[in-house]
């Protein structure tokens, strides 16, 4: 339900979802000023066949040059037979109709017109209306393969306003209850902020701690970083310096990229892996051989992966908590980083290992990737 999204607590997804919001109250707007036909158009299109030419299993079915059309008006148990040409549009249906009924109630019905009704599908909710011939409509073609007379009903404009204004009331009152939401905050100008391409320092990042991390108290553990563009390094992987393993683990060390930020792509995006260091005789990989052919082994524990860029093309910067992953590629190498996996944070945010990172910021305000006209 909805309360999932809340619960994501993304300014992405938040401002998605206002958006689509705004856009919806301003066709709501656009529709308050509609007339009923104009409404009609656009909540019940006409169903139409490609083409009004009838194929030729359908024609070989039509026994008669005429189309016999049963029609009904609503709120009434009266119903004429209509003969008109497939090739005939529904105004001449509506006409014929009308110069029959008054030919039974004589003057009773003289001010109605056949701009005041629209045929309407007896028992269905499809309209035939509009300047196309019976034989594009697919009702009137799936009758005239059935072999059966089409059923019609001469609905009241009046009803049909009557719809509009209801589906009206209730679109406003849908937008007055999403009113009270507070608004998204206003989009950063690119103008007022600094270009990446000004940027020419490298690129670094702090890693501040790790927390709810279970392992072996006789562990050590590491974090790798690295930078990619799709499966491409962009640069030499970093590690931090190796800490003694318990719940929460504080590094505060800055790890430096040989890449500069002005020369980042637009999609780069940085992957970590969480991984313990021991002694033992197997293991992912060795680091030094001891007498007893014991070696220093690598167990990786979880993996995380982030965008460089947040979806407004702002280079992202202050602390991020990073709620990591703990299942790895069967095909993972030996750096164990997962540079093809998701950019998105585990939402199991209770009990997954949590990497605290902090994106440099390189001005005083927003850094953007330069605009398309300008790469």
């Amino acid at each position: 339900g909805l309360h999932e999204f809340d619960a994501l607590k993304s300014s992405e997804v938040n401002d998605f979802r206002t958006n689509m919001r705004q856009l919806s109250e301003k066709k709501v707007l656009e529709r308050q000023g509609q007339s009923w036909q104009e409404w009609l158009q656009y909540s019940q299109p006409p169903i139409l066949e490609p083409t009004d030419r009838l194929p030729e299993l359908c024609s070989n079915r039509l026994h008669r040059p005429n189309l016999i059309v049963c029609i009904s008006f609503e709120k009434s148990q009266e119903s004429f037979s209509v003969q008109v040409s497939v090739s005939a549009l529904p105004l001449k249906l509506k006409t014929e109709a009308l110069r029959k009924r008054l030919s039974v109630h004589q003057s009773q019905y003289s001010s109605e017109g056949h701009d005041d009704f629209v045929l309407k599908v007896t028992r269905a909710n499809e309209y035939i209306y509009g300047d196309y011939p019976l034989s594009q409509f697919q009702y009137i073609r799936n009758c005239i393969y059935a072999e059966t007379n089409p059923s019609l009903t001469m609905v009241h404009s009046s009803t049909i306003a009557k719809l509009f204004q209801a589906e009206t009331h209730m679109e406003v009152v849908s937008r007055a209850r999403s009113a009270s939401k507070p608004p998204s905050l206003p989009v950063k100008n690119k103008q007022a902020g600094d270009l990446l391409w000004s940027i020419t320092a490298p690129y670094q990042i702090t890693l501040v701690k790790a927390s709810k991390v279970n392992t072996d108290e006789a562990m050590k553990l590491v974090v790798k970083a690295g930078l990619f563009h799709g499966s491409e390094l962009l640069s030499k992987t970093v590690t931090t310096s190796e800490v003694p393993a318990s719940a929460d683990l504080a590094w505060n060390e800055r790890l430096e990229f040989d890449v500069l930020t002005g020369d980042l792509p637009r999609t780069a995006r940085l992957c970590f892996v969480l991984y313990a260091e021991f002694e033992g005789k197997s293991g992912r990989r060795g680091k030094a051989t001891k007498p007893d052919k014991t070696m220093v082994q690598d167990l990786p524990i979880a993996w995380v992966n982030a965008m460089v860029f947040d979806y407004k093309d702002q280079l992202r910067a202050g602390e991020a908590v990073l709620h990591t992953w703990s299942s790895f590629p069967d095909d993972m190498d030996e750096e164990m980083l997962n540079p093809m996996g998701t950019v998105h944070t585990n939402p199991n945010t209770d009990s997954a290992a949590a990497l605290h990172i902090a994106f440099s910021e390189y001005s005083k305000g927003p850094v953007y990737y330069p605009p398309f006209e300008k790469v």
